[in-house]
């Protein structure tokens, strides 16, 4: 706060464009200092996960809300644990299922726990290639689902 103050005594002498600079560069700066992660609400989506199959995986997103309401992803900084890593194991904020069973994922940041169960059924089931779910979405990533390519209504060369 002695900092602020230093600041707005010499704000009296700057020109124009030095106080403009002070508004646009330091003000938010120091805003953003003020918070701290013990400061933040921290929320996790989903609040359940269920997964279904061995290729199932659900990512999991940590928000921390601001003292002034804004929020801000911290998924990359928040510890994201297992408590069975037989059942269910977490990778970079995405979980994974091992084994059918329950278990609880504990989420912390900033001095803050939550939990979230987990639901993992016919884990050892390997489900049949969809168009839809596998060989659409590569089509989508490449580019190749729009009007000129593989997306036009009456197909491409019998594609």
């Amino acid at each position: 706060m002695v900092y602020l103050h230093s600041i707005l005594e010499r704000f009296r002498t700057m020109n124009f464009m030095q106080s403009l600079a002070v508004l646009v560069f330091v003000f938010p700066a120091l805003s953003q200092a003020e918070d701290t992660a013990a400061d933040m609400k921290m929320t996790v989506y989903p609040t359940e996960i269920f997964l279904t199959d061995s290729r199932d995986s659900q990512g999991v997103v940590v928000l921390a809300e601001r003292v002034d309401g804004s929020t801000i992803d911290v998924t990359q900084h928040a510890e994201i644990t297992s408590s069975d890593s037989a059942i269910a194991r977490s990778e970079d904020g995405v979980i994974r299922p091992v084994s059918d069973g329950q278990s609880q994922l504990t989420i912390r940041y900033g001095g803050q726990q939550t939990t979230v169960s987990v639901s993992v059924s016919n884990a050892e089931a390997i489900p049949g290639l969809s168009f839809r779910t596998d060989v659409l979405a590569v089509l989508t990533k490449a580019g190749c689902n729009t009007g000129k390519c593989h997306g036009s209504a009456s197909g491409k060369d019998g594609f």
